[in-house]
């Protein structure tokens, strides 16, 4: 499979809810919507259960009192991209 686009396109593209944030406070152990906590060094990524939204999930930490210090939507890496384009392509074969 080709991937065409600039390098902003594609990770746009292939874009989740995922979130990215930073907190100097721990995070809780259940957050509504959150299927599992990837820790990124200085970051955490939630990584968002379907159909949730990176809105709900700030909100929640927001009304839990959690700081948040840095707050994004986390876009794929370049090895994420191959990754899923290669296992699409299997799959289609």
């Amino acid at each position: 499979a080709m991937l065409y686009g600039t390098l902003e396109e594609v990770r746009n593209r292939y874009a989740t809810q995922d979130i990215l944030v930073n907190t100097s406070a721990r995070l809780p152990l259940k957050i509504t919507g959150v299927e599992r906590v990837v820790d990124m060094n200085a970051h955490k990524k939630l990584v968002l259960k379907p159909g949730i939204t990176a809105q709900s999930v700030l909100a929640d930490l927001v009304r839990m009192k959690v700081a948040i210090e840095h707050f994004e939507i986390a876009l794929p890496s370049l090895e994420e991209i191959f990754i899923q384009v290669v296992t699409e392509g299997v799959a289609k074969s």
